[in-house]
C-alpha cells in the first residue's frame, strides 16, 4: 500500500511536465493514476484468492492472469502505432485501433501465459497449450473493447476468471 500511495504521488507530480504527455497516452485525466489503482487492488484481489484462499498451487492463476494482460497491452500499443495499417473503430471501441496491434496482444499473451501455465500450474501440456490457445484472443478482444483505460483491470480479470475453469483439471 506504501508504495501504491508513493506511485500516486509521484505520478501526480509528473503530470505537470511535458514529458509525462510524451511518454503515457491518457484518453482522460488522471487515466494512468487509475489504471496504477485498479491494477493493484486487482493484484491484491488475485494474490488473495489465488495464493491465499485457494492455495500457492493456484498462484498461477494470478501471475498467467498478469502475464496476459501487461507485456500483451504493451505489444498491442506498440505495434498498432508503428505498424497498425488496418484500423478498428466503432460505437464499442474507443478511438481507433489497429488489427494489428489486436494481434500482436494475442500473440504476446500466448508466448508469456503458456509458460506460466506449463511451469507453475499441474495442468497436462495439452490443456496449458488450449487454455493458451483460448484465452490469448479473448484477451486481445478484452483489451479493444475496454473503454477508459479500464483494460488493467478487465483483462487480468476475464483471464483468471478463464483460468479457474483450469482449476477442475487439479
Amino acid at each position: 500500500m506504501l508504495f501504491l500511495l508513493l506511485v500516486i504521488v509521484v505520478l501526480q507530480f509528473f503530470e505537470h511536465f511535458s514529458f509525462y504527455k510524451k511518454l503515457f497516452v491518457e484518453k482522460g485525466k488522471h487515466e494512468v493514476i487509475f489504471s496504477f489503482v485498479g491494477l493493484f487492488g486487482l493484484m491484491t484481489v488475485l494474490i488473495t484468492i489465488f495464493w491465499g484462499a485457494f492455495g500457492r498451487e493456484h498462484l498461477y492463476i494470478a501471475i498467467g492472469a498478469i502475464m496476459a494482460w501487461g507485456p500483451g497491452d504493451a505489444v498491442a500499443a506498440i505495434v498498432g502505432k508503428q505498424r497498425g495499417k488496418h484500423k478498428l473503430q466503432g460505437k464499442h471501441i474507443e478511438g481507433i485501433k489497429s488489427v494489428e496491434g489486436s494481434i500482436g496482444m494475442a500473440i504476446t499473451a500466448f508466448v508469456c501465459l503458456l509458460p506460466v501455465l506449463l511451469f507453475m500450474s499441474a495442468l497436462p501440456w495439452y490443456v496449458s497449450v488450449i487454455f493458451a490457445l483460448v484465452i490469448a484472443p479473448v484477451a486481445s478482444l478484452t483489451e479493444l473493447f475496454t473503454k477508459g483505460g479500464w483494460d488493467t483491470v478487465t483483462v487480468p480479470a476475464v483471464v483468471s476468471l478463464i483460468l479457474c475453469l483450469s482449476m477442475l483439471w487439479g
